[in-house]
């Protein structure tokens, strides 16, 4: 998949809403705020759908939402069951191909991450080589913003310190 980043793209973050796990979410989200990223989290309406992305009608919302918020990266959250989160996974994957999100296909997206549980990092790993990073829940500030591919001098200055120590 096309890349890289910068702060000039848009982040888009979204989990199926069965997931209640958002912590690192809003983790990644104050780590791009305080470098500068523009992030846009999925309300209600539009985490539902990524829990059912294979509905036609979940589908146009999907896609309604990445065009109409000009997302070029969306993160994709799982923290529940490894096979659940493959599932969803590869339904949310079919959904960006068929709608024609991805910017090698004419739409925004640029860079597609999935954030889960170690299990199932290694399955999307394996089954998805378009997805440019994996979130598997110890990542440091800095390891983060490596994985998201932006440089790590965006880092705030009381970030960098903590990260040049670890």
């Amino acid at each position: 998949m096309a890349r890289p980043l910068d702060t000039g793209d848009r982040f888009g973050f979204l989990h199926p809403a069965v997931d209640a796990h958002t912590l690192g979410i809003s983790s990644v989200e104050g780590l791009l705020a305080d470098c500068g990223a523009k992030v846009v989290l999925a309300e209600r309406e539009i985490n539902e759908a990524a829990g059912r992305a294979a509905e036609p009608a979940s589908a146009r919302l999907l896609r309604d939402w990445i065009k109409g918020n000009g997302i070029t990266a969306i993160g994709f959250s799982y923290r529940l069951d490894s096979e659940d989160g493959l599932h969803l996974f590869a339904a949310f994957v079919d959904s960006l191909t068929l709608s024609r999100s991805f910017a090698t296909e004419g739409g925004t997206v640029k860079a597609l991450f999935f954030a889960g549980l170690p299990r199932t990092c290694d399955l999307v790993e394996e089954r998805f080589p378009i997805v440019a990073g994996l979130f598997r829940g110890d990542e440091t500030p800095a390891e983060t913003l490596d994985i998201l591919g932006l440089p790590r001098y965006l880092l705030p200055e009381r970030v960098a310190w903590g990260a040049a120590y670890d």
